[in-house]
């Protein structure tokens, strides 16, 4: 029931409608990120400098919904949901929240809720991009921006592989700067599996070792433990993946133009829900530097300097998203912004973050009521101190 599923797959569909459309791909190894058309970027995919390349250009493009509008309109669903294919896994059709009771409410947190959407679809930060890729093209080690989770769906093409490591546990030869910053690792993931495929394989037998020691001293009592060290699957067209936030990821695209259907395709799309919301809540307060996808299209003193703001609208700046989007949940969804607050003020949820220095304020910026314009809702009698 999803048109681009039905419709992407097709031999020669992609390149018909996208037609004189310049789309964005880059390599970690390119200078600059090249314009070409989806025609152009197939042709490359299938050419002799692709096969030889160990770091291919890879197709990564943020306005493919604004400059194919028939591609943005295969994008969305008929019955509106956000989260794409995932939505018929994961949403029970209650109140999409990710908690509530009573009839039609569903429990599981990752529904097909995307609070970000609260801000406009040009207000909010980068969300969602259409990626291509031949073999050995890919994308090296990261964790998903602004402490989103996010989905990944191949569309057509080959397989892909996916390596995750759970959070706080960096990968070999990865080494993030302070505070998450800057990350320093191997150019290529070729070179990394090159470098670092050794460590890798013998983390992940320990962690399976440890898992089946636990499994077996465990009792139906006792929760299995966190899971350590490595996971890994290979997706294919059809599939639907799921990305936590805090986890470190990498995929390698392991087909190339031996594929009929060309280089693999596939959707993704980053999202809040009630299950990050309060990481990304602290995020977008205490880590404004660390801030991506708004700032090449946000105002400022020098303008908006992408020019894709054409396309997709102006972003708002990093340090104005905190008070907007805590704002547009006070208004529209307060029941999601009560509890995140207080689970804020807290401390980090998730593991990736913990340990770090939130510099001055910490949890105490979480009193401020000035961002919402109001006191923030979440203690008893706090709605009436100001």
């Amino acid at each position: 029931s999803w048109p681009a599923a039905a419709r992407w797959s097709r031999p020669g569909y992609l390149a018909g409608t996208c037609g004189g459309a310049a789309l964005r791909a880059t390599s970690a190894t390119a200078p600059l990120a090249a314009k070409m058309t989806m025609a152009q970027y197939v042709a490359y995919a299938a050419s002799a400098a692709a096969r030889e390349d160990e770091c291919p250009l890879y197709l990564f493009d943020r306005t493919f919904a604004a400059a194919v509008p028939q591609l943005g309109r295969d994008y969305a669903r008929p019955d509106g949901k956000i989260l794409g294919p995932l939505a018929d896994a994961l949403d029970g059709g209650g109140d999409g929240g990710g908690g509530g009771t009573g009839a039609g409410a569903h429990p599981h947190p990752y529904v097909r809720t995307d609070l970000f959407g609260l801000l406009g679809p040009s207000r909010r930060p980068d969300h969602r991009w259409l990626i291509a890729g031949p073999a050995l093209s890919g994308s090296s080690f990261h964790i998903d921006p602004n402490c989103t989770h996010a989905w990944n769906v191949p569309l057509s093409g080959g397989r892909k592989h996916w390596i995750f490591y759970p959070p706080a546990e960096n990968p070999p030869g990865v080494h993030p700067g302070g505070n998450g910053g800057d990350v320093a690792m191997p150019v290529s993931l070729a070179e990394w599996h090159a470098c670092f495929g050794a460590e890798h394989r013998r983390r992940g037998r320990a962690a399976l070792a440890a898992a089946a020691a636990a499994g077996a001293a465990g009792n139906k009592r006792t929760p299995p433990p966190p899971p350590r060290g490595p996971l890994e699957c290979v997706v294919r067209p059809g599939d639907a993946l799921f990305v936590p936030h805090g986890w470190w990821h990498s995929v390698l695209n392991v087909d190339g133009d031996d594929v009929p259907a060309g280089p693999s395709v596939a959707l993704t799309q980053n999202y809040v829900g009630a299950s990050n919301l309060s990481d990304v809540l602290r995020f977008l307060r205490l880590r404004t530097d660390q801030i991506s996808g708004c700032r090449d299209r946000a105002r400022g003193g020098g303008g908006a300097t992408s020019g894709d703001v054409g396309l997709v609208g102006e972003a708002l700046p990093p340090e104005e998203l905190f008070g907007a989007f805590g704002r547009a949940l006070a208004e529209h969804r307060p029941e999601f912004l009560r509890g995140a607050l207080v689970r804020a003020r807290a401390g980090w949820e998730c593991a990736a973050w913990r340990g770090d220095d939130d510099g001055a304020g910490g949890s105490h910026a979480f009193e401020d009521a000035e961002f919402f314009g109001a006191a923030p809702p979440g203690r008893a009698g706090e709605n009436n101190k100001k």
